[in-house]
């Protein structure tokens, strides 16, 4: 369940077993004979002090450009390469944005490892 606004602000001050309750409800309106929860874990972003309800969003005056900038590398030497669903504009704010990202990020960074080796064999030579 994903929920925005004002509604995500009235379900942060809701309990997990109401919240995983209210999930069944509406799984079992499509799937009747749907089997209980085994486990449940839930981001309540509106109560984490860190989070602090925090959502990625373009700015105005940004461009899509400026999302990908975060994970060239380049600017960073090579050394740092961030990922999430904050530096794609394509999907920003999803799941399959912070996935694709992540594994972009470990590619880059694997081969930016390898290059780093190979550097180092040559300077040995």
């Amino acid at each position: 369940m994903f929920n925005i606004g004002d509604a995500a602000k009235e379900l942060s001050k809701v309990s997990d077993d109401a919240i995983c309750q209210n999930a069944m409800q509406a799984i079992r309106t499509w799937y009747p004979e749907a089997p209980d929860f085994i486990n449940f874990q839930r981001s309540n972003w509106g109560n984490d002090p860190y989070a602090m309800g925090a959502w990625a969003f373009i700015k105005a005056g940004s461009t899509p450009e400026d999302c990908e900038t975060y994970q060239e590398g380049e600017s960073t030497g090579n050394k740092v390469f961030f990922a999430g669903e904050a530096t794609t504009a394509e999907m920003i704010g999803t799941v399959h944005g912070a996935y694709i990202t992540g594994v972009k990020a470990a590619k880059a960074a694997a081969e930016a490892l390898k290059e780093g080796g190979e550097e180092k064999e040559e300077e040995e030579q």
